[in-house]
């Protein structure tokens, strides 16, 4: 196989080779069975029944059978555009009622496990949405019972009704259309909820009859061990083998070694099992002396769920010492996809960093990629979401689920398999689900990645599976961990400890629960996987806690060994070496109750996590932040013994109240964030800090859109970084301007003066709004509110903003249906847009463009004046030449200002909105501020000094005046105020004097008055 690796830097991209249909194939499914009956007609597929009593079939006697049912089918009008539900509990029912669906033109549906495990509800919407359906059923059973009532009109075919002497000739003609959906396959996938994959006849023929398998498979005798009714068991309806033999689940429960007995009587080269078979496998051989002759074995296939390091290699040295070589092969596939991997040997073929084995690359026809959270190809040994190219193989969609259908797919036609992985070196590593995940205090773990760390541990040695446990006693999800127990053996705390060591030491985190598991009573889905559900719900109602006995209430004192066992686990400490060794106390001889947490190398992520585990341990929570301001065990015990609900209190009463969850949430998300920690929470990152240009403040989804965007705007600039709300459920209006105040107070603490510019990527947008509003509040100098890809909620904001879009993003309004100008100009003060190279969120993968536009567009902003200048950032004197001390009622004062500017910043000019205003008051009372009919302020240089002739208005009421001169700062229609020191004169409203020399003499002051003023 040729296997071709993208070479555009390294992007976790790999293509298999080309497929295509085998020479001589047919077009139809039917017409290649037929012809490999009449190829092989003796070849034999062979069924164990429950009771353990066989029951086989030559392929002729099945295709003679199937003509029986197809006739049968025909009599109840079952054909074309028809449905046939499958209620067989034997492969040798199953594969002729399949056959027979096909050759009336009608769609089989294997039902069997859903209408047995689904509830009520589920089966009633599934059965909603079939159409024109009949029902084949092997035996009366409550399932079919189940599925009568909810069909009553739909034909119904018993097989024990049919005679068994067949009509049709052995290879009959096939006188009807073969369906374009060939069969409606039910999957659960990670939804939990039950979809009907479509899969199309030319998906079947190129999964099954394919030029790319070798045709040595239809010389081998094969076991299945996966149920017939999954994509894997399916492939026995195909006939791509000399014989078949299927094991009844229950054989399989009872004992697992009747695989091997299995083997060795059928002479058996290839094997088809789960990972949890494997391990059950180990375990009995394990505990029984009998030998097995597997030396005709050639291939042992593991799949349908994670496969381990541990059990593989157990595995394969059971198959050694049982004379077969080295035969395991490990893939990767889906029911929508088919099988996507060549396979490797998971005993020797290399682990990734998470520890799981290295499956290979792409089988023929298929390509895989790996994706980020935010839609980006990641790089090789990058962990993400599995996203397949295969456009011979792939599904048509799930039936009456448009969609579902849709959503599953990308744009550029990759299928979205909801699952897990990392290329590496050309090859697949599968991490599993992305669905089976457990989150803790806002960390994501792999439930598949957990067992396998926890099976490739050499001092467990057992086979353990994971789970997400949630009891009454305790809302929040934890760990639980399922181990297997010999017959005879008790859960010790030898396993316990190693569990619990391991992944603290790994993951920062300690199980919830142990369970034991006996040999045989693993609880299974349809599919024959683990069923953690079942496991869940095992160890909730029996209360099984980590040391083994019924969960309890937490102590009321501080237990300081426990304390203590938990900053060991936070630490990874062993018994030895400390950095004060003269420390040492009676906690223990690792550490020292003075030693810094972050000295024993602690950082954030494990702080937070060993300060969850406080509060899981003894239901007390403090601030982050208290630890953090003396990182000491003796500091910690002082803190637990000390946290009641008054640390709750304390968070609800701060000025920028962050709930304790939601803020370990979120330092927990960001800690993996590179960059320098600059707030005292963590929660600010910095990076060109001793940059001499004014600060750019981010808030942005994702560390590599800050990290990409510092290195590309270069060292003179400083950029500060805040996380947004994307992915963060349930985040209302309270929390929004909670989360804008403590970034603002943030943010004050590394700059608390001077200009600054504030920006934001696509959800950010949503945080960087109102903090914008809070700093102009502030009067805080904001010369520029950039908002990248701006798609959420409008908010009003009168300063200046710059949208920016990526030329080719989908969001750039030059590709709307209306133009959104008009709403801009009546929420933003003042706005422009611009546009960038590249589409959304792929130009933070190359942000030159958007760096320069960036650069330029700040720089722009500085030259111009700023609107509404601050008064208390420019000081200035104003004085008047000549005052009235007499004045009539209505008139109008004209009067000579001089302005002088003794700050250091230019003042004024005809957009900064600074006017002169006067206040008149009379026995402490405030007749309002009074326009003054003068120009706008005109630029005013440091140390310059402008006169402004002005006009006042005199109250309408006579008495004794004080008149108040000052500059204010005119806003809309708001006025902030006057300043604490404007011009001031006593003025005396009254009618006309009766004598004009009266009148002159007490017109004028001769004195001129100078007062220093400004906020």
């Amino acid at each position: 196989m040729t296997l071709q690796l993208d070479q555009r830097a390294r992007e976790a991209v790999i293509h298999g080779p080309p497929r295509k249909l085998m020479d001589g194939a047919a077009p139809t499914l039917m017409e290649n069975i037929a012809q490999r009956v009449a190829e092989a007609p003796g070849g034999l597929i062979r069924s164990f029944q429950a009771d353990g009593t066989l029951r086989e079939e030559t392929f002729a006697d099945v295709w003679r059978r199937s003509g029986d049912i197809a006739a049968r089918l025909r009599s109840l009008d079952v054909g074309p555009r028809s449905q046939t539900v499958l209620l067989l509990r034997d492969l040798l029912d199953f594969v002729p009622c399949f056959w027979a669906s096909l050759r009336v033109g009608a769609t089989p549906i294997p039902f069997t496990g859903v209408a047995h495990a689904a509830t009520a509800e589920e089966l009633k919407n599934l059965v909603a949405r079939l159409e024109r359906p009949a029902v084949i059923a092997d035996a009366p059973t409550p399932d079919l019972d189940r599925l009568a009532a909810l069909l009553p009109d739909a034909p119904m075919l018993r097989l024990s009704s049919l005679s068994g002497k067949g009509d049709e000739g052995e290879y009959q003609e096939l006188d009807g259309d073969e369906p374009d959906i060939v069969c409606l396959l039910p999957t659960s996938g990670s939804t939990g909820t039950v979809k009907l994959v479509m899969l199309d006849r030319r998906a079947m023929l190129l999964r099954n009859f394919s030029q790319n398998y070798s045709t040595a498979s239809l010389n081998a005798n094969v076991m299945n061990v996966f149920p017939f009714e999954g994509i894997s068991g399916l492939s026995a309806v195909f006939l791509r083998y000399a014989s078949l033999t299927q094991l009844h689940p229950r054989i399989l429960t009872a004992r697992a070694l009747a695989v091997f007995e299995a083997i060795e009587r059928f002479a058996i080269s290839r094997v088809y099992m789960t990972n949890s078979m494997a391990a059950r496998l180990v375990e009995e051989a394990g505990s029984e002396a009998s030998n097995f002759d597997l030396s005709l074995v050639k291939i042992v296939g593991l799949g349908g769920e994670t496969v381990t390091r541990l059990v593989a290699t157990r595995f394969a040295a059971l198959l050694r010492r049982s004379g077969a070589g080295d035969v395991l092969l490990a893939g990767y596939g889906s029911t929508e996809t088919g099988s996507m991997l060549a396979g490797a040997d998971p005993s020797v073929c290399p682990l990734d960093e998470a520890g799981a084995p290295n499956l290979g690359g792409p089988a023929a026809g298929i390509s895989i990629r790996i994706i980020g959270d935010d839609g980006s190809t990641l790089g090789e040994g990058e962990a993400g979401h599995v996203e397949a190219f295969a456009p011979h193989t792939l599904f048509a969609g799930y039936w009456k689920e448009p969609e579902l259908s849709r959503d599953c797919m990308t744009a550029d036609g990759w299928y979205k398999t909801g699952d897990l992985g990392a290329i590496n070196d050309g090859g697949f590593s599968f991490r599993g689900r992305a669905k089976q995940v457990l989150v803790v205090g806002g960390r994501k773990f792999s439930l598949d990645e957990i067992d396998a760390c926890l099976q490739s541990h050499a001092d467990i040695g057992r086979q353990t599976v994971s789970f997400v446990f949630r009891d009454s006693a305790d809302a929040t999800d934890g760990l639980g961990v399922a181990v297997a127990i010999p017959e005879g053996e008790a859960l010790d705390s030898v396993s316990t400890d190693a569990i619990r060591r391991a992944l603290v030491r790994r993951y920062g985190l300690a199980p919830a629960v142990v369970t034991p598991v006996r040999s045989g009573e693993w609880p299974l889905t349809a599919t024959g996987k683990v069923d953690r559900r079942a496991l869940a719900e095992r160890a909730a109602k029996a209360g099984v806690r980590l040391d083994g006995e019924i969960a309890r209430r937490a102590p009321d004192s501080v237990d300081e060994d426990i304390l203590a066992s938990l900053w060991r686990e936070a630490l990874n400490l062993g018994r030895g070496f400390s950095p004060n060794d003269h420390k040492f106390s009676e906690v223990g001889d690792d550490f020292g109750r003075d030693d810094n947490f972050f000295d024993c190398g602690g950082e954030s992520l494990r702080a937070a996590a060993l300060l969850i585990s406080v509060d899981k341990q003894f239901k007390r929570q403090f601030a982050l932040r208290e630890f953090f301001a003396l990182p000491t065990f003796n500091n910690l015990l002082r803190l637990v013994e000390g946290a009641s609900s008054a640390a709750a209190d304390e968070q609800k009463t701060s000025a920028w109240p962050l709930p304790q969850d939601f803020r370990r949430h979120f330092l927990s998300y960001v800690e993996g964030w590179t960059g320098e920690r600059v707030s005292v929470d963590r929660l600010m990152f910095g990076a060109n800090r001793q940059g001499s240009l004014p600060p750019i403040f981010c808030v942005v989804n994702a560390e590599y859109e800050f990290a990409n965007l510092a290195a590309a705007l270069g060292p003179e600039q400083p950029v500060y970084a805040f996380r947004s709300l994307y992915f963060v459920p349930d985040c209302d209006e309270d929390l929004i301007q909670a989360l804008a105040l403590r970034y603002v107070k943030d943010l004050e603490q590394v700059h608390p003066d001077g200009p600054l510019f504030l920006l934001a990527h696509c959800d950010g947008c949503k945080i960087a709004l109102p903090m914008a509003q809070h700093l102009l509040r502030r009067d805080r100098e904001v010369p520029l509110l950039i908002l990248l890809e701006w798609v959420t909620e409008p908010a009003s904001y009168p300063g200046e903003v710059l949208l920016l879009y990526g030329r080719d993003s989908t969001y750039n309004p030059k590709f709307a249906a209306f133009n959104p100008e008009p709403a801009w100009r009546r929420m933003f003060g003042e706005v422009s847009r611009g546009e960038f190279d590249g589409e959304h969120d792929v130009f933070f993968q190359d942000t030159g463009s958007l760096a320069g536009e960036l650069t330029q567009r700040c720089a722009e902003a500085l030259d111009r004046t700023r609107p509404s200048t601050p008064l208390k950032e420019c000081p200035f004197e104003l004085s008047v030449a000549q005052t009235p001390r007499r004045a009539q009622p209505g008139a109008r004062l004209r009067l000579e200002v001089r302005v002088k500017n003794v700050g250091k910043a230019p003042i004024g000019a005809e957009h900064a909105n600074l006017r002169l205003g006067a206040l008149w008051t009379s026995d402490g009372a405030i007749h309002g501020l009074r326009f003054i009919e003068a120009a706008p302020l005109p630029a005013i240089a440091p140390g310059a000094v402008s006169v402004i002739s002005a006009c006042v208005h005199v109250p309408e009421d006579k008495g004794n005046y004080e008149l108040a001169l000052d500059l204010f700062e005119e806003r809309g229609r708001s006025l902030t105020g006057l300043g604490v020191g404007p011009a001031r004169a006593k003025v005396k409203v009254t009618h006309r004097a009766t004598r004009m020399h009266d009148f002159l003499r007490s017109c004028f002051r001769p004195e001129k008055q100078t007062v220093a003023t400004g906020l």
